[in-house]
């Protein structure tokens, strides 16, 4: 039987504020999640989520690259 344990990720995914949008979207990608936590210092201090990444970049005209979390 799975259990929850199982499937669960025991380190979260983080960045560091100010890592590029594009950085923290192949970090989603890589650790197949729908979010990564935005930290300083090693404090959280906020969210970044798939959702966030397509509402503010796509058919935006900004380049995600140049834009930090």
């Amino acid at each position: 039987m799975i259990t929850v344990g199982n499937l669960m990720q025991t380190e979260p995914v983080t960045v560091e504020v100010g890592t590029s949008v594009v950085e923290a979207a192949k970090l989603m990608r890589a650790y197949n999640v729908e979010s990564v936590l935005v930290t300083s210092q090693a404090q959280i201090v906020g969210i970044v989520t798939e959702s966030d990444v397509v509402k503010k970049f796509v058919g935006a005209e900004r380049t995600p690259y140049f834009v930090p979390v």
